[in-house]
């Protein structure tokens, strides 16, 4: 039996890559012989690399997260997404902050690369130091970006979609950012989100014959509404994990 824990944060597990064609799939180590996979994820960090400020009960902040991570993965296969506005607070540097906040989002790249997480989908508000800033980024760490939308001209590092195997089940990860949320001069770099999804999967129906025996796990950066009416016309999307407005 195949089983899913969703969570709030996760950890990796060590994976042996395998090419085919252009793509690949990721073949997750099962060294404990688990049924149970463990999917976790983040959004809406906001830049904040501490507790969140609940004082009676504080949750949150780089030291507790990595703490449950390590305790996680010692027991279970993990991985770890994160759909966006994770490096900061919105989606304008005030000047007077502006040292401050990138230097906290070069923090929170090295600290995801530290909890290893695996797949990374921007939001609006990781794009307030530009272009330029997320390409460094995603060419200095470990873990990828997914982005089924951008256009192929953009200097980021990405990939369209990745599938995962797990015992005999096949996961393929997608991801979209709605263009209407970010700033005029990001936006372009973008195009529809319905063409991406529609463009992945028969990307992936023409890899694997079929979407019958593969779980499809949308990465969603447009908020609640939208993602509802993606699970409307899109039938074929087992998950998505959305933000922004899930803040």
């Amino acid at each position: 039996m195949f089983k899913y824990s969703i969570l709030f944060f996760l950890l990796s597990c060590t994976q042996i890559v395998k090419q085919f064609d252009d793509e690949y799939y990721e073949v997750i180590d099962n060294k404990t012989n688990s049924e149970y996979l463990n999917l976790i994820f983040s959004h809406n960090i906001n830049g904040e690399a501490h507790p969140c400020g609940c004082r009676n009960f504080p949750l949150g902040g780089l030291p507790q997260v990595a703490g449950e991570l390590h305790s996680l993965r010692e027991k279970t296969p993990l991985l770890y997404v994160d759909s966006g506005d994770a490096l900061f607070p919105s989606t304008l540097i005030p000047d007077f902050l502006k040292d401050s906040q990138i230097f906290t989002a070069k923090k929170i790249a090295e600290s995801f690369d530290k909890n290893k997480l695996d797949y990374f989908l921007p939001g609006d508000q990781d794009f307030a130091n530009g272009e330029d800033f997320l390409a460094d980024i995603s060419h200095k760490h470990k873990f990828q970006f997914i982005i089924s939308n951008i256009k192929k001209s953009t200097k980021i590092k990405h990939k369209k979609w990745i599938a995962k195997k797990f015992g005999q089940r096949t996961l393929v990860f997608m991801g979209v950012v709605d263009p209407s949320l970010l700033q005029q001069d990001i936006r372009s770099l973008f195009f529809s989100p319905q063409i991406g999804i529609n463009e992945t999967l028969a990307e992936v129906k023409k890899q694997f014959g079929t979407l019958d025996d593969i779980t499809i796990v949308l990465l969603s950066h447009s908020g609640m509404d939208t993602d509802k009416r993606y699970a409307e016309e899109f039938p074929d999307l087992d998950w998505i994990i959305g933000s922004h407005s899930q803040a």
